[in-house]
């Protein structure tokens, strides 16, 4: 059996780049543990998982810094409200 589907053009055809995804090591508790947390880089970037209090000045914000070469805004909430 021969499938036959029309040509597409347009950016309908585009494949979706996918986004980036830059995982930020977080210090946690006094005995050395890592939390992992993710920075989806896209057009409506996220942040998954917050790591723990200190984690967003300290850690977060200079890794994204660093790891993009500029600054990335980014505003932190308690997820109150989703």
């Amino acid at each position: 059996m021969k499938y036959w589907l029309p040509p597409v053009s347009g950016p309908e055809s585009a494949m979706p780049t996918a986004p980036r995804v830059i995982p930020v090591a977080c210090p946690f508790g006094l005995t050395g543990g890592i939390v992992y947390v993710y920075y989806i880089d896209a057009p409506q970037p996220a942040l998954i998982d917050t790591g723990v209090a200190a984690s967003p000045g300290t850690t977060i914000e200079p890794a994204l810094n660093a790891t993009a070469g500029h600054p990335v805004p980014f505003q932190v909430t308690n997820g109150s409200g989703l």
